[in-house]
């Protein structure tokens, strides 16, 4: 089974604009001095527009005393939107110091977040949610009986009904099983064994799996 992807959705608050902020900084000795470099962000699973990462630096001492991504910041959005995985990639110039291997640990107060500003004295509620993203259901044939025809194992979603359609040819193709996905042992990946007794003795034999909406 694939790992679950979760997808990151942000709802931003009526009259209110969502961005991003914060720092993520690796650090060795702490010394040395950096230009500032530019940083390029690429979502994943991306949805809507995101706030823009337009205020942000890479920077990279001269004595490799830290290195990592500076004022991770820009403008701000009013609309919603969600992304599964973001990015970040720094340009720096490159520092040469001999020094060989070096150990380096995440900055104490590293970290990344999405914020908006509000007068209200009260805390108007999360605005941020993690949702599993839906996976869509995949078949395999396990074994082949020669009394019983194929044997398949079928996966997918909890309460969703699936069917499996087979063909000869890829062109033509024949429903052979619909089944609600019941509830097992394990939550994430329900199962249902499916065996296609019209396939027995067949030369060639293709299934496919979808779910109905």
């Amino acid at each position: 089974m694939a790992p679950q992807t979760d997808t990151c959705q942000v709802h931003v608050p009526a009259g209110r604009a969502v961005g991003f902020g914060g720092f993520l900084w690796w650090e060795s000795t702490r010394g040395g001095f950096s230009p500032p470099g530019s940083v390029a962000v690429k979502f994943g699973g991306l949805e809507g527009t995101p706030p823009v990462f337009s205020g942000s630096e890479a920077v990279l001492s001269d004595s490799h005393g830290f290195f990592g991504f500076m004022d991770l910041e820009g403008a701000t959005v009013t609309n919603d939107f969600a992304f599964t995985s973001i990015t970040l990639t720094g340009t720096v110039v490159p520092q040469y110091t001999g020094n060989g291997t070096e150990n380096y640990i995440a900055h104490h107060e590293s970290s990344m977040q999405l914020f908006y500003t509000t007068p209200e004295t009260n805390d108007p509620g999360r605005f941020v949610s993690l949702v599993p993203v839906h996976r869509p259901p995949k078949i395999q044939v396990v074994a082949v009986s020669p009394d019983a025809g194929p044997m398949l194992l079928m996966e997918g979603q909890v309460g969703r009904t699936t069917v499996v359609e087979c063909s000869t040819d890829l062109v033509h193709w024949t429903p052979i099983s619909t089944n609600v996905m019941p509830a097992t042992v394990c939550p994430t990946c329900p199962s249902v064994s499916v065996t296609d007794a019209a396939g027995k003795g067949s030369v060639r034999r293709f299934y496919r799996v979808f779910e109905l909406p």
